[in-house]
């Protein structure tokens, strides 16, 4: 197991880091207006609460919620902006590492908190969310969620506390918010929570795996995935040099799920590298999710049954939308969530690897001191 770096020294990183990106933060942010407006999804939403786009144009419920706020007097873009910056680099870091599980034993405090700290101070130097959390736009909220259903997911998933109805409505409330953020988000989380109850653990992953590629063709040659490609065909996927131009129109079953495949390398690890963007992309965020993905194929022993919840939803998830972008810049966004879930996943799995090896270790320098004469 790798050294980690003394607990002092981890959180004053967390802190070194934090005041860096409020350093930034500051150095984008327009002096005039109090608030560097990147455009696109920002402006819209800000339109939209001031009610200058009709409500039948919502594409979430982001965009309503700020206008009730806007109708109550309370909106203001730069106060929300700041929000947003908060929640992405120190709630949602620290609410990360409050959903690890929690140690056995008490005598691994410490090392618990290293770990604690290790993990808050990874998600808080995650590029894509810095940069979501500059303006209004919804995917530091939609994470945040996320989090928390992670978070009372880990509770239910414990035998002490399945049978808390609240903590399982709970749970409901948060998926069904998520729905409404993007509907195949929380769909993903609801068709992951069913099929998480089938005992899978016993079967072999390569049979897994071709057995998901078998309906996956079979939905596709249904007709079922026709609206995805619809959507992947519009041409609000053109543009920005980062198009991949990956057409799974017309396709016969094979060649769909290989294009799929491939699209899904592609935006998914990160490895469209056409720009100097790009590339900082993949070595700031994909090398860490690919690393994550070999780590827990390794220790897919110690995976529990909500561990494998988690890794569902990342795959039914990013199954639909891969299937229905063509776009590495958009693929940055909506990626988040399984990088996120993958993490959690690795560190969780590093977290109980580690605290049993201490333990034992522990255990066996007291054999040892019994034994001396």
């Amino acid at each position: 197991m790798p050294n980690l770096l003394p607990l002092r020294h981890i959180k004053a990183l967390f802190v070194i880091f934090l005041l860096l990106k409020l350093i930034v933060y500051l150095w984008l942010t327009n002096i005039q207006t109090g608030l560097l407006s990147l455009g696109g999804d920002a402006n819209y939403y800000d339109q939209f609460a001031h009610g200058l786009i009709d409500e039948k144009w919502a594409s979430s419920i982001w965009p309503i919620i700020l206008r009730e706020l806007d109708r109550f007097g309370i909106y203001n873009r730069h106060v929300i902006s700041w929000a947003m910056f908060v929640i992405g680099s120190c709630v949602l870091p620290m609410l990360v590492a409050e959903s690890l599980p929690r140690p056995e034993f008490t005598a691994s405090r410490e090392s618990y908190l290293k770990i604690y700290w290790h993990v808050a101070t990874l998600v808080s130097l995650y590029p894509t969310i810095f940069f979501y959390s500059i303006d209004i736009y919804r995917d530091v909220m939609m994470a945040l969620i996320f989090t928390l259903w992670v978070f009372v997911g880990l509770k239910v998933s414990g035998e002490k506390s399945i049978r808390n109805v609240g903590i399982i409505m709970a749970l409901a409330a948060l998926t069904y918010v998520l729905y409404l953020f993007r509907p195949y988000l929380g769909m993903s989380l609801l068709v992951a929570l069913c099929i998480s109850q089938i005992n899978v653990a016993k079967i072999k992953l390569i049979y897994i795996l071709i057995g998901y590629l078998i309906l996956i063709a079979i939905i596709h040659s249904l007709g079922v995935l026709d609206a995805l490609l619809r959507y992947r065909s519009l041409d609000v996927f053109v543009g920005g040099g980062t198009t991949l131009s990956i057409n799974l129109n017309n396709q016969n079953s094979v060649t769909f799920l290989i294009l799929t495949i491939w699209s899904g390398l592609l935006q998914l690890f990160g490895l469209y590298i056409v720009s100097f963007k790009a590339g900082l992309l993949f070595l700031s965020e994909s090398i860490l999710f690919s690393g994550c993905c070999w780590y827990i194929y390794k220790n897919r022993q110690f995976l529990t049954k909500f561990m494998r919840c988690i890794l569902i939803f990342s795959v039914v998830y990013g199954t639909v939308w891969i299937i229905a972008n063509d776009n590495l810049g958009t693929a940055v966004r909506l990626r988040v969530f399984n990088y996120l879930a993958v993490f959690f996943v690795a560190a969780s799995i590093y977290l109980m690897k580690y605290l049993r090896a201490e333990n034992l270790h522990r255990e066996e320098a007291k054999l040892l001191v019994k034994e001396m004469p």
